[in-house]
């Protein structure tokens, strides 16, 4: 994936270490639409994100990554295949962490580890009632972080941290 611009999160005044989990990169939306690989969709921070401090615990989340365990080699056309998983999680509260929330994945997909998953979004489905239709759109509250598949439980930073981040982004560019 094609990126023109990179960010990093300096040190809040917090004694965790979780800002050096975030670093972000921005895609070149020209060099990736030329690039062949799929169309991406852009999601509006500021329309399509939900504040994860709203969530109720036992919402339904979807975290949607590409775990380590089921990305391969095919060495006989020397590509990389990263196959992409969409996982069910349950919210389950606030974190010990400043900024972060905990959730519980209750997915078919068996994994062995969420290697892989660090910086996937976290998404919470809106139902919205049109007419005599329920229509369902994502909005991100989250990305995450860590995890263990033993346990089952992940943290996910709040989609305001995100949203904070892109906005000084958008500042020094």
């Amino acid at each position: 994936m094609p990126f023109n611009e990179q960010y990093t999160v300096n040190r809040g005044g917090t004694d965790d270490e979780d800002y050096k989990d975030v670093f972000i990169l921005r895609v070149d939306l020209n060099l990736f639409d030329a690039s062949g690989d799929s169309p991406l969709v852009a999601q509006d921070i500021e329309q399509g994100a939900l504040s994860a401090n709203l969530l109720k615990s036992g919402d339904e989340l979807w975290v949607i990554g590409y775990p380590a365990e089921s990305n391969s080699i095919d060495y006989e056309i020397n590509k990389i295949v990263n196959t992409r998983s969409v996982l069910r999680a349950i919210y389950k509260g606030t974190s010990v962490s400043v900024h972060c929330h905990e959730l519980l994945m209750e997915t078919s997909v068996d994994l062995e580890s969420y290697d892989g998953l660090s910086g996937s979004p976290v998404y919470h489905m809106k139902e919205v009632i049109q007419g005599s239709q329920i229509i369902s759109f994502p909005l991100l509250v989250g990305m995450l972080l860590r995890g263990t598949a033993s346990s089952r439980i992940a943290h996910f930073v709040n989609s305001d941290v995100l949203s904070n981040i892109i906005s000084l982004a958008e500042e020094t560019s």
